[in-house]
């Protein structure tokens, strides 16, 4: 299981998985702490009970390195989240980087983010892949252009 972040309804399943399949599960270091219960997210008071605490392993590059698979670190949304490109559809999963409509790319809810600046930085990640298809788990896909994160940059950062 390749986890993109923490927030409780991204990981919320993990623990129903586990009960079925003896699956490894990954995010990314900078993760871990908010996973385990160690801290709570810098814009939240209080630790979250994930259900996976202590069994998340760190994400690494030996992980994908039998899976047309490569991550990038995207932080704003949380601290560790990330981005996973499968090369050979070069289809992108955002996570929560980007709320997504047919034609245009939003930031993810501020109050859930921890540096929304930060997060819209990220998404410049996008001009750097440039993959067909930009998939969040927010929204609907969207096929990439080069007008795409230009105009999200406009319309959003501070």
């Amino acid at each position: 299981i390749l986890l993109t972040h923490g927030h409780s309804d991204h990981i919320g399943g993990a623990s129903k998985w586990l009960e079925r399949f003896d699956l490894p599960i990954y995010a990314h270091q900078k993760e871990l702490i908010y996973i385990n219960g160690e801290a709570p997210y810098p814009n939240k008071n209080e630790a979250e009970n994930t259900g996976v605490a202590h069994i998340v392993q760190p994400l690494t590059e030996q992980t994908l390195a039998h899976l047309p698979l490569q991550y990038d670190l995207t932080p704003g949304h949380s601290p560790g989240h990330v981005v996973y490109y499968h090369k050979i559809d070069r289809t992108l999963l955002t996570g929560d980087l980007f709320i997504t409509s047919k034609e245009d790319l939003h930031p993810p809810i501020r109050r859930f983010s921890v540096d929304i600046n930060e997060n819209i930085d990220s998404g410049s990640i996008i001009d750097q892949i440039k993959p067909t298809l930009i998939c969040s788990s927010h929204g609907e896909e969207i096929l990439y252009n080069d007008e795409l994160y230009k105009n999200y940059v406009v319309r959003y950062r501070d």
